[in-house]
């Protein structure tokens, strides 16, 4: 048999007896400093006391771990996602900037400047969604998904894309009216209706 079975009970190692620190005791005794945990007065002495540093650090802390958390639950929240992951809070953004450079351009009343920037706006919108309908989605989904789940997207997309077209021209043909009156039927701003006419 081998000696680890025959074992009753394991062998203690001895115990050190922990020598006290010689430079900390010397330290001790250069700055006269007396520790005896007995002494309720002298352990409220030596206590830590924090500092405005120590306050002022605990206290950012907790200001970044508030912030940090809110930060965590925005980024969770969908108007987060759709507003980074996505590009359309971008035209949105792009649109009011064009807008508004339009209308703070000098020399023309606020009145016509306005209606001139929704005629121009809806167009670009209806010209925007009609090559992204086209050479974009169209192409994508086409070559991306099988025949019959294209013509699925197809019966639910192409009525929105229809009816969205319909406003936005209908919008852009009252500012165009509206622009022609404000003007008064100016032989000039006539020239895009004679083009069209041909």
């Amino acid at each position: 048999m081998c000696n680890v079975c025959t074992r009753d009970s394991p062998i203690e190692a001895p115990v050190k007896e922990s020598q006290p620190n010689r430079t900390l005791e010397r330290m001790k005794r250069k700055h006269n400093i007396i520790t005896n945990p007995a002494d309720e007065e002298k352990q409220k002495e030596v206590a830590y006391q924090p500092d405005l540093l120590a306050i002022s650090t605990q206290l950012t802390k907790v200001v970044y771990d508030a912030a940090k958390d809110l930060m965590v639950r925005l980024q969770e929240t969908k108007a987060y996602v759709i507003a980074t992951k996505t590009s359309q809070p971008f035209h949105v953004a792009l649109a009011i900037f064009v807008i508004g450079v339009w209308l703070s351009r000098p020399g023309t009343t606020s009145n016509l400047r306005g209606w001139k920037a929704l005629y121009v706006g809806a167009v670009a919108i209806h010209l925007g969604a009609q090559i992204w309908m086209t050479l974009v989605s169209g192409i994508v989904l086409y070559f991306s998904l099988p025949r019959h789940e294209f013509g699925r997207v197809q019966t639910i997309l192409f009525p929105i894309y229809y009816a969205f077209n319909a406003a936005v021209s209908l919008l852009a043909i009252l500012a165009y009216f509206r622009t022609q009156c404000l003007t008064q039927f100016v032989n000039t701003s006539w020239l895009q209706v004679r083009i069209f006419k041909r």
